[in-house]
């Protein structure tokens, strides 16, 4: 049926930056960070529902994830597309994308919603809005459409976009310029200026704007793509994983987003946050008399300002005297570290490979 929207969930990860509960079968998406009961790609999918009913959502993620997804019963178990290798989110939305084109009948005037699964949104009712207001522009326009949000801080953790000129919520923006991750003093020009969003990396397209764009600003990638679809349907015996291991392992945004002319940005109104280290707790939660973020058996004795998490049922975990600091414990192994060090968190399950390959 033409004219629908659907949307594509990218759920790929390598399992590392919530270690020691996150392992390479269990990316943080599978996690229940936010809430108690619920993953963060279930909290994705029941929250874009009222939009785009789950028959409706398809899911981009790694082989080895398939059935951890599958099991989860979240979106039909034919909905959840595997990529065969590791090709950032560039990748990701190639592959869902030629798989939604070939399997699925996806049409030019259908419009696609391409969502992360693993991020807080404070505000669903106004998330809902945001997005509906997104898929309607891009589904009768040219335009790609993009969600920014508006920082509350000088982070040095997200991805920037410079605005021509940054209207109210919900207002269409040009972006300038895309800006890597800063380190902390231009983040903190970013910030204060107040012409700046950080990129939320979700978009809105119709499907005949994306193909455009694909053979406009990265035709060499286009060629690649339109050899991945006739690999899919047969077209001269070739192989769907061979010609997919041909493209670039790049993020769509600097492959394709910050090459297109047909960009504008909608500012968010309702709290982010892309969970991506421990610290994302504590703006996420709220502590207790002490500063403190605690879930599971803990005993916390005169420490102040610490995310304190145990996930290990059958151990008790005690913290005395700390100040600042991030433990957490579970049958995996336990963390402790400066939380201005959560960012390298990832470096751990990084070292544990390295040391086990070389024996």
């Amino acid at each position: 049926m033409a004219n629908q929207t659907v949307a594509l969930i990218l759920a790929g990860g390598s399992g590392d930056r919530f270690w020691p509960i996150s392992r390479g079968d269990v990316p943080k998406q599978l996690l229940n960070l936010v809430s108690p009961g619920e993953s963060l790609l279930s909290e994705t999918v029941s929250r874009v529902a009222p939009l785009i009913p789950r028959e409706k959502c398809f899911i981009a993620t790694s082989t080895h994830l398939f059935s951890q997804i599958a099991k989860a019963n979240l979106v039909p178990w034919e909905n959840i597309f595997t990529e065969p290798s590791k090709r950032n989110t560039l990748g990701g939305v190639l592959w869902g994308l030629a798989c939604l084109i070939v399997d699925r009948d996806l049409e030019e005037s259908d419009t696609l919603a391409v969502l992360a699964s693993d991020h807080y949104i404070g505000n669903s009712e106004a998330f809902i809005d945001l997005i509906g207001t997104a898929c309607e522009i891009a589904g009768n326009s040219e335009k790609m459409i993009m969600v920014g949000i508006p920082p509350s801080r000088p982070e040095t953790g997200f991805g920037y976009m410079e605005m021509a000129e940054l209207n109210d919520s919900c207002d269409r923006n040009i972006v300038l310029n895309f800006k890597e991750k800063p380190d902390f003093c231009i983040a903190q020009e970013y910030f204060e200026s107040g012409n700046y969003l950080w990129n939320s990396g979700m978009f809105f397209t119709s499907v005949g704007t994306l193909l455009k764009e694909l053979e406009t600003c990265i035709p060499e990638v286009n060629k690649t793509f339109l050899s991945l679809i006739e690999a899919m349907r047969g077209v001269k015996g070739q192989s769907s994983e061979k010609v997919f291991n041909k493209l670039p392992n790049e993020s769509m945004d600097s492959s394709l987003l910050e090459k297109s002319k047909n960009l504008e940005v909608l500012t968010a109104n309702f709290a982010w946050d892309d969970v991506g280290t421990w610290t994302a707790l504590e703006r996420i939660h709220e502590s207790n008399s002490h500063g403190n973020i605690v879930r599971g058996n803990c005993v916390v004795i005169d420490s102040n300002d610490c995310i304190i998490q145990n996930r290990h049922d059958g151990m008790e975990l005690a913290v005395i005297g700390l100040e600042g600091i991030v433990v957490v414990a579970s049958e995996n192994g336990i963390l402790v570290c400066p939380k201005e060090h959560a960012q390298r968190v990832k470096e751990v399950p990084q070292t544990i490979r390295s040391r086990k390959k070389s024996g």
